[in-house]
This record gives structure tokens, C-alpha cells and sequence, in this order.
């Protein structure tokens, strides 16, 4: 066991070129506010307003004490992340000077890959183009559901009909990756309504789709009247869990994470 623990292993030769190489390093920004706050979601997150400003303001300061770090300043950025809350809330013009700041101030390798989440009713034109424009590959969607009963009991402000034409808008401006999280273990949901979100969002062609189980946390508006909703127990949440597990893999995805798939490649 102790060789388990305290030696690589990987043991093999090492290229004497490598040895001062610059290491890869990943870097996450978190955008704390939503135009409307979902019932169900237990992130931290703010309602949008002028606390947006100070905030932007904040943040580009502890960026720069993080750039300034001898082990920032040793590193490549090789991924960033920007995620929330709903970092689309911000204009076009904030996000721009933001990736940009990032950009200025951060060692960003060449081929590094910026992501960023997206809610289907802040996807605008403008706004997907801008993103595109400064180097965003890839977009992740809170689409949750394409049922709209589902939605309208998860207390989520957008429509089927408002997720479809934002995933339609990042394939029309060429975002060479767009992926998708739905949620499993909805209030009365069944494995045939599973099959049809999940197979919604396969014949979109999504690249990566996450499936994350519905939690009650305490603190959410979901949980105020969990006591009026038809609640799934833990037998039935296997019962759709391996049902998505089957529709994913049937339908071509690779398991890659516990509650992620993904199109080859």
C-alpha cells in the first residue's frame, strides 16, 4: 500500500525539455447574477442590478493579484471557464472588456478554450456574436427540460420553444462546440418523459450533454412547496437514471463522467 501512496505511478523516462515547461493550468470566473431566480437552482446567485458594476470592478482587481502570482506567471491558461449564476446577464460590451481583461492579464496559451454558460433567454444575437468574436469555442446551456409543464413546476422562467432557438443560433454563428445540461428526477416525471428531453436534445446534435439529478436543497423556493409536488424516492431515481444511462449510450454518446456524455470526438 505505501508504494501505492507515495511513489508515481508513471515512472518512465523523462525528456529533459519538459523539465522547465511551462505547466497547464485552468482558470474559472464566476458571474453571481440572474435576470429571474429558478425555484430550483441551489448556486449562488444574485438578482441582476447595479451591484453588477462593483462587482465587475472587484473581480478585475483579484484577477489582477492572481496574475501577478510567481505560479500564475510560470503557467499556461489552457481552459477558462465562466460560469454562474448567468454570466450572459452582462452586455456584450462587459463581457468583451471582461475576456479581454482575462486575455491582457493571464498567460493564455494558443489553443486555449474558452467556455461559457449560457441561459437560453440571454442568448441574443448580438451578444453570441461578440462571444464568438473574442475567441469563445464552446457554449453550455441550463435547458433543463424541453417539456414545458416540466419547466413551468421546476419554476424556470424559459420555454422549450426559448431553448431551441438559442442552440439554433449558436450552430448558425459556428461555435464549433455547444453542450446542454438537463436535469432527471423532475416532480412526476416519468422514464418515457426522460427518453423524450434526452433524445430532444440528441437529435440536436449537442456535442456534450450533462444529466444532473434533481436535488431539494433547503434553501431554495422549490423546497417551500415540495410538500405539494409528486417528489421521486430514491428506487424511482434509479429507474430513470439507468434508463438515461441506456437512452445515451444507444444513441451514440460516450460516458466520460459521472454524470456527463459526449458524440465521439
Amino acid at each position: 500500500r505505501e508504494h501505492v501512496i507515495y511513489y508515481p505511478a508513471d515512472l518512465q523516462p523523462i525528456d529533459p525539455a519538459t523539465i522547465w515547461a511551462k505547466r497547464r493550468i485552468s482558470c474559472y470566473v464566476q458571474i453571481p447574477f440572474c435576470e429571474q431566480l429558478c425555484d430550483f437552482c441551489l448556486f449562488l446567485k444574485f438578482p441582476s442590478g447595479r451591484a453588477q458594476e462593483a462587482y465587475l470592478v472587484a473581480l478585475k482587481k483579484e484577477i489582477d493579484f492572481y496574475a501577478r502570482l510567481p505560479y500564475v506567471q510560470n503557467s499556461l491558461v489552457g481552459a477558462l471557464y465562466i460560469g454562474g449564476g448567468t454570466p450572459t446577464v452582462l452586455s456584450a460590451e462587459q463581457l468583451s472588456e471582461l475576456i479581454g481583461h482575462l486575455k491582457a492579464k493571464l498567460p493564455f496559451s494558443e489553443d486555449a478554450e474558452i467556455e461559457m454558460e449560457v441561459h437560453p433567454l440571454t442568448a441574443d444575437r448580438k451578444k453570441l456574436e461578440s462571444l464568438r468574436k473574442h475567441g469563445v469555442a464552446r457554449i453550455s446551456f441550463g435547458v433543463q427540460s424541453f417539456n414545458d409543464d416540466m419547466l413551468r413546476l421546476l419554476g424556470a422562467p424559459h420555454q422549450a420553444s426559448d431553448a431551441y432557438r438559442a442552440i439554433e443560433l449558436t450552430q448558425e454563428l459556428g461555435f464549433p462546440k455547444v453542450g446542454l445540461d438537463l436535469l432527471f428526477g423532475k416532480p412526476g416525471e416519468t422514464v418515457a418523459d426522460l427518453i423524450a428531453d434526452i433524445e430532444a436534445a440528441m437529435k440536436l446534435e449537442i456535442g456534450s450533454i450533462s444529466c444532473y439529478r434533481l436535488r431539494v436543497a433547503p434553501h431554495t423556493s422549490i423546497a417551500k412547496r415540495a410538500a405539494k409536488l409528486k417528489l421521486l424516492d430514491r428506487h424511482a431515481m434509479y429507474e430513470l437514471w439507468e434508463a438515461a444511462v441506456k437512452s445515451f449510450t444507444s444513441g451514440g454518446y460516450h460516458q466520460y463522467g459521472a454524470t456527463d456524455f459526449a458524440r465521439p470526438g
